[in-house]
């Protein structure tokens, strides 16, 4: 008879996972478990210097990135279950320093919209602090916690979109009856020109699952499994 796989099996926490290489390819960072909840961990390449980086010991960590220098270890957390997801900051290099709340603001949800290559030391973010229901895309200052508005949400944006280079190049809208659009920004070559200035209504109707797997070629085309319109 074939043995019954435990149900605990299927939601313990793994050993480890979602191992991610380091930009400067030095260390290697992946969740593992510490006190029974999961958070990152952090190893050199070739040693056997295991240690773990972040400490929640209320709820797991299950996003992280590495910030483009490699010097920082980035993830989304909230307190309590109160789903206000913030983005955190813990130095791969000193384990017992706390990490860092770059988003310290009350009832506020913050997301990672993407970490560019081109500005190690800055992220972009969508978060609700101007309206409870609208996710309004901020630059971030890793290093001062400086946060910058470069696009606003003008009530129906669900998600934003950039290009190779970091820089925001559209935003999938909702319409009226339920479909959704990819409404083509026109920025500054800084990328810091709001959305709502600037952005031209060449909205490229879609079904939703079309438009969540559209992606940017170099920066300047659009492309969507086939079709692609330039920017």
């Amino acid at each position: 008879m074939v043995p019954i796989i435990p149900l605990r099996h299927f939601f313990d926490n793994p050993e480890k996972a979602f191992a991610k290489l380091s930009p400067d390819g030095s260390r290697i960072a992946y969740l593992a478990p510490e006190e029974g909840r999961l958070n990152v961990w952090v190893k050199t390449i070739g040693l056997d210097d295991d240690h773990s980086v972040t400490h929640d010991r209320e709820r797991p960590v299950i996003s992280y990135f590495w910030s483009r220098d490699s010097k920082k270890i980035l993830y989304l957390q909230d307190q309590g279950g109160n789903e206000n997801t913030h983005v955190y900051a813990a130095d791969p290099t000193q384990p017992d320093l706390e990490a860092k709340d770059l988003t310290p603001f009350d009832d506020v949800k913050v997301n990672i919209v993407d970490v560019p290559r081109e500005t190690p030391n800055e992220i972009l973010i969508s978060m609700n602090k101007r309206q409870a229901g609208l996710f309004d895309v901020h630059r971030l200052d890793l290093n001062s916690g400086k946060t910058e508005l470069i696009a606003e949400n003008p009530g129906n944006i669900v998600g934003w979109l950039t290009d190779a280079e970091g820089k925001l190049r559209a935003a999938v809208a909702q319409t009226p009856n339920g479909s959704s659009s990819l409404d083509l920004a026109r920025t500054s070559r800084s990328g810091r020109s709001s959305s709502t200035t600037t952005r031209t209504r060449e909205s490229l109707t879609r079904s939703r699952r079309m438009v969540q797997r559209c992606m940017w070629d170099p920066p300047r085309m659009l492309s969507t499994k086939g079709s692609c319109c330039s920017t």
